[in-house]
């Protein structure tokens, strides 16, 4: 496995392992037979699922539930290794100005159908929709976010694959929204979220670029990009500017109850 340290992985696992923890709860149990079993309808609120996909089994964790965060995460190195790192975030403000709405967040690792040898694994959510105010310097994903008129800002113009893109767009080239002008996105029930951490390159089912090893990013759909004027070269949105490393107003329910 590669090597993830630092304050930046401790601070996601942590949202992560907030996210992923059930409201405790407790009951009188009444005894039911099998015809009044058979008149009831039910879902758990952890999902646990295995799948299959080339040469790889998936096992994954869904906490089946709506959570509504508010945080701001700063200082976001990932994957830091040969002289450098896949993901820099200088700041993300989950929410906004508002809450970030994700469903279904979930969990999942990654072995190798031969051998049963974890290869890493990765976080993510059903859906995603809200305000992402962000600065990132350094991009390894398959990402692409919508600027209009102006173009996107996507990893599908790197010429090197998405691998550690510092955002720049290649000379002549037009509908390139370069990353340094991007101050944030708003994702309008974004279902194709995750981040991985591999040991080796993997390809996911349903989506069409491979997650290459060490820290990785997709998120495309339904994803509108906040960027600055030309000219400013990505101005820090005043509200990201906090001195928390995570604030947070995290609050969960079942899927479906929203807040």
């Amino acid at each position: 496995m590669k090597h993830w340290s630092g304050q930046s992985c401790f601070s996601i696992m942590s949202a992560t392992a907030l996210a992923l923890t059930c409201i405790g709860a407790s009951a009188n149990p009444v005894q039911l037979d099998d015809t009044q079993l058979s008149d009831v309808h039910a879902q758990g609120m952890i999902d646990m699922s295995n799948t299959s996909y080339g040469a790889y089994d998936f096992s994954r964790i869904t906490l089946n539930a709506d959570v509504s965060i508010n945080a701001v995460l700063k200082q976001l190195n990932f994957g830091q290794r040969n002289g450098g790192a896949d993901l820099v975030i200088d700041y993300a403000t989950l929410g906004g100005s508002g809450k970030l709405s994700i469903s279904n967040p979930y969990i999942e690792t990654v072995y190798e159908a031969s051998g049963r040898q974890v290869v890493g694994f990765r976080i993510g959510a059903g859906s995603i929709s809200g305000d992402v105010m962000m600065k990132m310097t350094t991009l390894s994903g398959n990402f692409m976010a919508d600027a209009g008129t102006e173009g996107k800002v996507s990893t599908a113009f790197d010429a090197n694959g998405g691998v550690r893109w510092d955002g720049s767009c290649p000379t002549g080239t037009t509908g390139c929204v370069p990353m340094s002008r991007l101050t944030g996105v708003r994702a309008d029930n974004s279902r194709d979220f995750w981040v991985s951490f591999l040991s080796q390159s993997v390809s996911f089912a349903g989506t069409p670029v491979a997650a290459q090893s060490g820290v990785w990013m997709n998120w495309t759909e339904r994803l509108t990009a906040y960027v600055s004027p030309a000219a400013s070269g990505g101005a820090s949105p005043a509200a990201a500017m906090t001195s928390s490393a995570l604030v947070t107003n995290l609050s969960t329910a079942p899927a479906g109850v929203k807040h």
